[in-house]
């Protein structure tokens, strides 16, 4: 499906592998291919959240490397373009298991670059795989795999998404 510009978007950003399809494919109609291996998307994917009577988007991006953008491949920097130009909410996923293959310490490293690169858009941080390791850091955490805590996340995304679209219904012009 095509991004719509008018409807309320969250997008999933963070490193290979720590969970963000999995997530968008329980949360949303999208059907991301989901490996065990790095880069497994291969571009952004729309898919969609029932909110009663609303639709919200949810953008599943190529996962992200701690580098300068004219350091990054092709796919990397169609994430990039989609958390510059997609973004009301973003998604930041980490993996305190380390099960994707990065350090903590590396994932924390993107997390703040990112903050950095987007004033003003609020960031949702949130840990994946917390039915292999809960960190203790105060974040929401969730497992796709197991449901545990899948509600909880779904509300948090649910209210600030809400939020976006009273913010859209304010600012729109009257016909």
């Amino acid at each position: 499906p095509a991004v719509d510009p008018s409807m309320p978007t969250i997008v999933v950003a963070g490193f290979p592998n720590v969970g963000k399809s999995n997530l968008v494919t329980v949360l949303s109609s999208a059907e991301p291919e989901i490996a065990p291996y790095p880069f497994t998307t291969k571009g952004v994917i729309v898919g969609h959240i029932q909110d009663d009577w609303r639709k919200f988007q949810i953008i599943d991006t190529p996962g992200l490397l701690d580098r300068e953008f004219d350091k990054r491949n092709a796919i990397e920097k169609q994430a990039v373009l989609a958390l510059r130009y997609l973004t009301d909410v973003m998604l930041f996923v980490l993996d305190p298991s380390e099960t994707c293959g990065f350090p903590m310490e590396m994932q924390e490293r993107l997390l703040e670059t990112v903050k950095k690169g987007f004033p003003g858009v609020t960031i949702i941080e949130a840990e994946s795989k917390c039915d292999i390791v809960k960190s203790g850091s105060g974040r929401t955490y969730f497992s796709a795999q197991t449901g545990e805590d899948m509600d909880v996340l779904t509300e948090r995304i649910l209210e600030e998404l809400r939020s976006v679209a009273r913010r859209k219904a304010a600012e729109a012009p009257i016909e």
